[in-house]
């Protein structure tokens, strides 16, 4: 499967509502929004110097097939309280990679849940296989630029 636009991570969570992940989001991450008819989107690690973008998408769980939900269902055992997207920015791929590791690790550190990455060969990541990796592949590694 080829990757469509900016690599992006879904992070899905069992018992946060997204007014505590916005809470948490406005720890390390700049927020930015035009109006308010558009969407709040926090910056990490702030506007100037983002890496990553990370947006409140309520839809996106609907947006998977059937198989896809039931399989993020069946890794939170539920369907999540909360979702956010995760954007990396591909102009700067490897430090993007390194940031949405760092956000997910505050994140999913602070709430139950998991990382869901759709095209990567091993899609779920959960706090301690971001952290430690799943034997010798790491989290966002297949966006990483080959040396």
């Amino acid at each position: 499967m080829k990757v469509r636009g900016a690599p992006t991570v879904v992070l899905f969570f069992l018992d946060a509502t997204p007014g505590d992940v916005m809470d948490a989001l406005d720890e390390v991450a700049e927020h930015f929004q035009i109006s308010n008819a558009d969407p709040v989107e926090w910056f990490f690690p702030d506007n100037e110097h983002w890496r990553t973008v990370a947006q409140f998408d309520e839809k996106i769980f609907d947006s998977y097939t059937g198989d896809e939900k039931k399989l993020i269902e069946a890794e939170i055992g539920t369907a999540p309280s909360a979702s956010i997207r995760v954007t990396l920015n591909g102009r700067v791929i490897a430090d993007a990679c390194d940031a949405a590791k760092t956000l997910a690790l505050h994140l999913l550190g602070m709430f139950d849940g998991i990382a869901y990455d759709r095209f990567a060969a091993d899609p779920f990541w959960k706090f301690r296989q971001i952290r430690g990796g799943k034997g010798k592949i790491g989290f966002l590694d297949c966006y990483r630029p080959k040396e």
